[in-house]
């Protein structure tokens, strides 16, 4: 790359919006050079400056191979600003020049608006809510950039060790009362609205909880606890606490805090982010009737509807139901075209007794042809809705762009229940299906954890195959084909990496037993 002059002022005239901020170094330094070369480097659109030539960056392959999670990210429906890749800025440094951005916008269709119903979150602010980890991290939201996951900094030999320790639902820890609470700790802190201080505790927590787990044998005292690399002082002394009560009295307090329940109360809608639930709350709102009646017309179609389906998408849905789907839509899809799969994974593959919403990856054998993939969406959504199944659409797909659809996201209800529920369809090549099933089975814990593991083996690994770790003169990783090692074999990628191949149901790394099972295993009733 060709180091710009540091007295250049290239994008002086310029405001970037970069999408989705990324925070690595390699990020950082080049926003930094941006700012030398006289950019105005932002990330919202509430900070655009009108005296500004705005351009809308996708910092990320992810953003730029499916664009309209720019509009997601941003929180609108169209935006009138040009979306451009990451090249632009790149060749134009390299160019030493302004290069023109027709060779690098990107297209987004815009989304769709609806209308939604009144709904009150009294109830769910009583506590009648799912659980809340579990439906924020949705195995659909792909990423494939290079951002730090907090297992990183564990050697291969625990890494290799938390994989092969992945427990079915009838396995016992020793110690599986204390990992049940800390568990519960790191959940009530993850996504709190508060600061990074609070997602750091959730990673020390969940530091101690991996710690715990690969000591293996009951700790009984704060001194067996202290011993332990990655668990501290507070944490071993709840250690104590919990051994000898079988409560956390820290949990409740977390529990009871008035911002905690509201905030999350407001994630639970879908399409909102936490900059958006924290600015709900500081207003002073704290039930959803407030956003109705005050925020309408400042919301989002897909904020619309995840305001109008709120009740029911905080309905766990139970296994049986799952399976219902499951079995309806395989039928509807077999009438389009027998030679297409489609399946359930998430957590109803993990065998959960019941999951937040149902995914599916529909691929056909020997496919890999996204345009005949596409075009059999397009039909199965379409068949879905004249039979009254898809409720709502979360992503606009057209007639007219069959071949550029990859995904589907969106709400259903089968005949004769209660509720619809949340749905999405991911469109998988035949080639990679091994590295999709693993990335759409496996809880987000165990993802992490192999994707980490992949990483210290000078390898990446995401839902479309396991590559070598080698990038092209930008910086760039190479995802080509001619760079993957392997993708089709899931068992394959497993013995690459040196770990068994794991059963789906027991790639549950952040399952932890119900609180009556872990109770009943302790010994310690009330």
């Amino acid at each position: 790359m060709v180091k710009p002059s540091e007295n250049s002022q290239l994008f002086k005239d310029i405001q970037l919006i970069v999408v989705p901020g990324a925070l690595t170094k390699v990020a950082s330094y080049r926003k930094a050079i941006w700012r030398k070369q006289g950019a105005t480097v932002s990330f919202r659109l509430s900070q655009v400056k009108p005296e500004k030539d705005v351009y809308i960056i996708c910092e990320t392959e992810e953003y730029e191979t499916e664009p309209e999670k720019v509009l997601e990210k941003l929180k609108v429906d169209n935006v009138k600003y040009p979306i451009v890749k990451l090249d632009w800025l790149t060749d134009s440094v390299r160019a030493q020049k302004l290069l023109p951005t027709e060779n690098y916008v990107l297209k987004v269709e815009p989304k769709l608006r609806d209308q939604h119903t009144s709904i009150s979150a009294k109830d769910i602010l009583k506590g009648k809510k799912r659980n809340f980890e579990e439906s924020r991290g949705s195995s659909a939201d792909l990423t494939d950039d290079d951002e730090p996951h907090e297992e990183e900094g564990i050697e291969q030999g625990k890494l290799v060790g938390i994989l092969r320790g992945s427990r079915d639902e009838g396995e016992s820890d020793p110690n599986a009362l204390v990992l049940y609470r800390l568990g519960q700790m790191a959940d009530e802190y993850k996504g709190s609205g508060r600061s990074g201080v609070s997602n750091f505790k959730a990673l020390s927590y969940r530091r101690a909880i991996n710690s715990i787990r690969q000591h293996g044998k009951k700790l009984k005292t704060y001194e067996d606890a202290i011993k332990l690399p990655d668990v501290g002082d507070g944490i071993a002394r709840k250690i104590e606490e919990i051994n000898r009560t079988g409560q956390l009295h820290q949990l409740d307090e977390v529990r009871n805090d008035e911002h905690l329940m509201v905030v999350k109360t407001f994630l639970q809608i879908y399409g909102v982010g936490m900059s958006q639930a924290q600015e709900w709350y500081n207003r002073g709102y704290r039930e959803t009737a407030e956003i109705e009646k005050n925020e309408k017309d400042k919301l989002s179609g897909v904020q619309r509807l995840g305001l109008k389906y709120l009740y029911d998408w905080s309905q766990r849905i139970p296994r049986a139901e799952v399976a219902e789907h499951e079995a309806f839509i395989k039928q509807i899809s077999r009438d389009i075209d027998p030679d297409f799969e489609v399946d359930a994974v998430g957590s109803y593959a993990r065998g959960a007794e019941n999951s937040g919403d149902v995914d599916f990856i529909v691929c056909k054998k020997d496919i890999d042809d996204k345009g005949i993939l596409g075009h059999f969406l397009y039909d199965l959504v379409s068949r879905l809705q004249e039979k009254e199944y898809i409720k709502c659409s979360l992503i606009n797909i057209e007639v007219k762009n069959k071949a550029r659809i990859r995904k589907f996201y969106g709400g259903g209800q089968l005949k004769g229940h209660q509720f619809c529920r949340r749905i999405d369809f991911l469109l998988v090549p035949w080639s990679e299906r091994g590295a999709a099933s693993i990335y759409f089975v496996g809880d987000d814990l165990f993802n992490r954890t192999i994707r980490s593991l992949a990483m210290q083996k000078h390898m990446k690994l995401n839902h479309k195959g396991l590559f070598k770790d080698k990038r092209d003169s930008k910086g760039h990783f190479d995802y080509s084909v001619e760079n993957r090692i392997e993708a089709a074999d899931e068992k394959r990628i497993f013995e690459i990496l040196g770990v068994n191949w794991i059963p789906p149901e027991q790639r549950n790394l952040g399952k932890i037993s119900s609180p009556g099972n872990v109770i009943k295993e302790s010994g310690i009733i009330g």
